[in-house]
């Protein structure tokens, strides 16, 4: 979620914005101001193949941050679509927590009807020195169940990931994290976010299985930001 994330190669686990929501919930607990998003995909320029999604949060002072978020991807005849709360708070000095709890809607044209579902989330985020965070994130820890039959259980994905990130200085910062769905061969997440100047991010980034690379800009004025990102899938 979020062309900030998607210009990064979505090696966004320990950055700290709005989409934190998302992200890694544990990331919320950073937050020190009130925050609210949208944002829109669509791959290949197809069409039903377009993303849409929504979040805003809010800091609590030393009750961490709260938060929540929407999104739907597909059209008419296919779509998935979340609707998630989001709580992140620091435990400790330098070490943060997270939780998610999300309601996903599968829906299938003509008979097959809809399937709702449960889904829960939990992050973990620490802050081991000024310029290194390491932080993890468990999604769909109860692997819920989509379809039911008598040949096999067709689950939603339940995802890990794990991952670091530095910060050379205030203007650039370079993430790195894996990504392992459970029934998947593991994905490696990098990406690189720069700061020449107070109103203009440059980003870039890339995903292995399969290699697709991405570049994005960001424009920020007096706290509004506009980020745009575009992915080569090959």
């Amino acid at each position: 979620m979020g062309a900030r994330s998607a210009g990064m190669g979505h090696a966004t686990l320990n950055v700290a914005d709005v989409w934190a929501t998302h992200h890694n919930q544990a990331a919320l607990g950073l937050l020190d101001q009130a925050g609210v998003s949208v944002f829109y995909e669509n791959r290949w320029l197809t069409e039903g193949m377009s993303t849409q999604g929504a979040t805003f949060a809010i800091p609590t002072g030393k009750f961490g941050a709260i938060g929540a978020i929407y999104s739907r991807f597909g059209n008419s005849l296919y779509s998935q679509s979340k609707y998630g709360l989001s709580y992140g708070v620091r435990l400790a000095k330098g070490f943060y927590m997270g939780i998610g709890l999300n309601y996903h809607d599968t829906r299938l044209a003509e008979d097959y009807g809809n399937k709702g579902n449960f889904v829960a989330e939990l992050g973990i985020m620490g802050q081991v020195s000024r310029k290194i965070r390491i932080g993890f994130h468990a999604y769909n820890l109860s692997r819920a169940i989509l379809v039911k039959d008598s040949l096999n259980n067709d689950r939603l994905p339940m995802v890990f990931r794990l991952g670091g990130m530095y910060s050379f200085s205030e203007k650039a910062h370079l993430s790195i994290e894996v990504e392992k769905d459970l029934e998947l061969a593991p994905i490696v997440k990098t990406g690189v976010e720069y700061r020449p100047s107070k109103l203009i991010f440059i980003r870039l980034g890339f995903n292995t299985q399969p290699f697709a690379p991405s570049i994005g800009l960001g424009f920020h004025v007096k706290g509004i930001r506009l980020d745009l990102a575009s992915t080569i899938h090959p």
